[in-house]
């Protein structure tokens, strides 16, 4: 299922209507509409999704379909992990991990 599909199927399985589910998550029930209608899904903000799962009773990455989280470019040098350093890994040993 698509983004959009998903945010109608969790409305219509948490009994809301479009007004309510907007009022609850204290969105225009106009741009609720769009999203739903995947006209404008790609201005939804993350609050506005995170919100929008809290009033449905979800968690906000069970209204992701992962075909839609994966990012197919490969991260910049900057964003690659560095390797943990000693002390890192006597916090972690530490910590149970």
């Amino acid at each position: 299922m698509t983004l959009h599909k998903n945010i109608i199927a969790a409305r219509k399985a948490s009994g809301l209507t479009q007004r309510e589910a907007a009022r609850r998550a204290d969105i225009n029930v106009k741009v609720l509409s769009s999203w739903e209608s995947g006209r404008r899904i790609r201005s939804m903000r993350v609050w506005q999704l995170v919100r929008l799962a809290g009033v449905y009773g979800v968690a906000p990455a069970d209204l992701i379909p992962n075909a839609e989280i994966v990012n197919t470019r490969p991260a910049p040098p900057y964003l690659k992990p560095e390797p943990l350093t000693a002390v890192t890994r006597a916090i972690l040993r530490g910590l149970g991990r």
